[in-house]
């Protein structure tokens, strides 16, 4: 492919360009309370140009048009977007590879049947205080081609697999829900987990029905590994990644170099992870997926990098530029992104505090990147009285600053948590991300509640 656009391009002289093509097919089956409630099979085909030509930007993404005629109109756009303003992009060496992801089931030799059964076997719960059930399984094969003027040519075959199952239940006029998700870059093999995730999702569901909402203050925090999953993608993640850096829409903007957070505290992005579902072999610019260190021992040392944001910045790219695809342009996003283990049992997380909460898992949140001021809901929540866990919390939240929160990190657990597969959005955009963290205790932490 590479052979034919060049020849397209003989007469032409482009700053950069590349081409991406995709043939991304997905199939996805939920049930709700035993019954099917959705069955779908998609497939998404289509291939997309770029072009920097005249210090602009031309974009195009077709179904149906030849190579040539994309090649002309992102050429057009080019031009009518160009100003005396210089758009520099770093370049790399050429790569030439194909690449596939691993897996144990391949999801293509199972039928559609049996797939529908699985979620339909996980969807019978037999309890009278579970109201309302919902297991869902999703595949996501994605075939993609990736060429450009650096003489790259790049094919990589990912197979994603996710399941969740969420169980609501009821005790009078009281309802909790409580969900498990799982997902990784592999096969149907891990539909495997599948029964034991509705056993303790319905488990949880019911034990939440005990529970009771926390007075709000300021208290010592733990956090188990999916809370410390949100808050470092959330509030130091998205600060992180140099398009916002760029726009003056991070908290983290000059501050490279300095002392943020404690000796111990070293925080990575990495799409290298084996088989997690925030990995890749290489992102949506041809750049090869990279392990990136943007906090050393509490130092601030580097942000997230495309090859645009890069050049801008007198950097190197870190394989973070991510489409959710060819449809959409490559934006700096994260993959896995995880704090570093500490040296402490969790117990010694806990022992000390006299009066504080631990918060497990998340059901979302928001974040404002310029100021740093975040505010997360935790899945469930235990009181912790004279270094003891105690009573169980509903409807609790984390909040804080980003800065002031990772000052206040006091010790981190040697082990790192499964957390939860999840989607990340950024304009318009959604892709897959993850990151296994410890457990983490925060000092004169923000808790919401009554």
């Amino acid at each position: 492919m590479f052979n034919k656009i060049s020849n397209l391009l003989k007469n032409e002289n482009f700053e950069y360009w590349d081409y991406r093509e995709q043939n991304i097919s997905s199939t996805s089956v939920s049930a709700w309370n035993s019954k099917i409630k959705n069955f779908d099979l998609n497939e998404r085909i289509g291939k997309s140009f770029r072009i920097l030509n005249n210090n602009g930007w031309g974009f195009v993404f077709s179904v149906e048009d030849d190579i040539k005629t994309m090649i002309e109109k992102a050429n057009k756009i080019a031009k009518a977007m160009g100003s005396n303003e210089k758009e520099n992009i770093v370049h790399s060496k050429a790569i030439k590879d194909e690449v596939s992801s691993e897996y144990k089931i391949n999801n293509e030799d199972i039928s559609l049947e049996e797939k529908k059964k699985l979620v339909l076997d996980n969807s019978k719960v037999e309890n009278d205080k579970i109201k309302n059930n919902h297991v869902t399984y999703q595949e996501i094969n994605k075939k993609l081609l990736f060429c450009n003027s650096d003489e790259s040519e790049i094919r990589q075959n990912l197979r994603y697999t996710h399941v969740g199952a969420t169980l609501t239940s009821k005790d009078g006029n009281r309802m909790e829900n409580f969900a498990e998700r799982l997902g990784k870059l592999q096969g149907y093999e891990i539909c495997k987990n599948l029964p034991t995730m509705v056993e303790t999702a319905t488990k949880k569901a019911i034990e939440m029905l005990s529970s009771k909402v926390p007075k709000a203050g300021k208290m010592p925090v733990v956090c188990d590994g999916a809370m410390t999953d949100v808050f470092v993608h959330e509030a130091l993640g998205h600060a992180a990644e140099a398009d916002l850096v760029m726009q003056n829409s991070s908290c983290l903007k000059n501050l490279i170099g300095k002392k943020l957070a404690p000796d111990f505290v070293s925080i990575y992005d990495d799409a290298t992870m084996n088989k997690e579902w925030g990995s890749f072999f290489y992102d949506d610019e041809g750049i090869e997926a990279q392990k990136t260190n943007l906090m050393k021992n509490g130092e601030l040392i580097g942000y997230m990098h495309s090859r645009e944001s890069a050049a801008k910045l007198n950097a190197k790219p870190t394989g973070n530029a991510r489409a959710q695809s060819a449809e959409f342009l490559p934006q700096v996003r994260m993959s896995n992104t995880y704090i570093k283990t500490g040296d402490h049992k969790f117990e010694e997380l806990i022992e000390d505090v006299k009066k504080g909460v631990y918060l497990k898992g998340s059901t979302g949140g928001q974040v404002d990147p310029i100021s740093g001021n975040f505010a997360f809901s935790a899945q469930e929540g235990f009181e912790i009285i004279n270094g003891k866990l105690a009573g169980r919390l509903r409807g609790v939240s984390l909040s804080g600053n980003t800065l002031h929160t990772l000052k206040n990190i006091k010790m981190l657990s040697n082990k790192y948590e499964p957390s939860f597969a999840g989607h990340c959005g950024k304009g318009g955009q959604l892709v897959p991300v993850y990151g296994p963290c410890p457990s983490m205790l925060v000092h004169d932490a923000t808790i919401g509640g009554m």
